[in-house]
């Protein structure tokens, strides 16, 4: 070989080692400059994944409570019924699905309520016209004094 061919070749290769080398630093700054971002995914990516798991948790105990909220709904909604569709007991007058009791006895004020409670039910309060008008009709013919809620009427 002519040293002018030589000259060329290794003229050649040096050029290949330079662009080698540039190619090298180009690809090692990319690496350097990518890390962090990789990084910063991958820790993304984690902190979402946890963030996605605490949802579902929180998800499904709301769906839990939901369920039970409507079943205790529902059983509520069963009592009502049945207790709208009840007819009042022997001695008790009937009244737009309410269930009256007019004692015969006279007692106190705390004796009534513990009576009231002892048949499962409470004093008396007002709590419409037509009800105050269905109680006076049925009291209006007695000459007694009665515990209507809180106070003494008669």
């Amino acid at each position: 070989m002519s040293t002018t061919a030589q000259t060329a070749t290794h003229e050649q290769q040096s050029k290949v080692k330079i662009r080698n080398r540039q190619h090298r630093l180009i690809c090692l700054i990319c690496l350097v400059m990518t890390a962090p971002i990789v990084i910063m995914a991958g820790l993304s990516i984690h902190v979402l994944k946890g963030m996605h798991s605490d949802l579902r948790h929180q998800f499904t105990e709301m769906e839990t409570k939901y369920r039970s909220v409507n079943k205790a709904k529902d059983r509520i909604c069963e009592l009502l019924t049945s207790r709208r569709e009840q007819t009042c007991s022997e001695d008790w007058i009937t009244n737009k699905d309410q269930c009256y009791y007019v004692s015969t006895f006279e007692i106190s004020f705390y004796r009534a309520v513990q009576e009231c409670s002892n048949r499962d039910s409470r004093l008396l309060e007002i709590n419409s016209t037509d009800e105050a008008r269905f109680v006076s009709h049925i009291l209006v013919y007695r000459n007694r004094a009665y515990w209507i809620g809180k106070c003494e009427v008669g």
